[in-house]
């Protein structure tokens, strides 16, 4: 469950972040799609790094895959939708 929880919320911060970036922010589709990523990507390690550093749990490696996924996923989805 936790590692649905990763994908699904790191594909919904790249779409929703790729439409704020693109349609609110009048920014090119791949600038908003590298904006939206990095945001994604982000806080997925820094939800790591602060288990690590707060909470004293470990790193989890097969979190930020499922981060990776769902942004990936979310990038796959605007390109295919997106022709702007």
């Amino acid at each position: 469950m936790d590692k649905l929880q990763h994908f699904s919320f790191s594909l919904y911060m790249t779409t929703a972040g790729y439409y704020i970036f693109n349609r609110i922010g009048n920014y090119g589709k791949a600038r908003s799609q590298n904006f939206a990523a990095g945001i994604s990507i982000s806080l997925g390690i820094g939800k790591e790094s602060h288990d690590l550093a707060i909470k004293q749990q470990q790193f989890s490696i097969p979190d930020l895959i499922a981060d990776l996924a769902g942004t990936a996923l979310g990038l796959f989805i605007i390109n295919r939708i997106d022709d702007g």
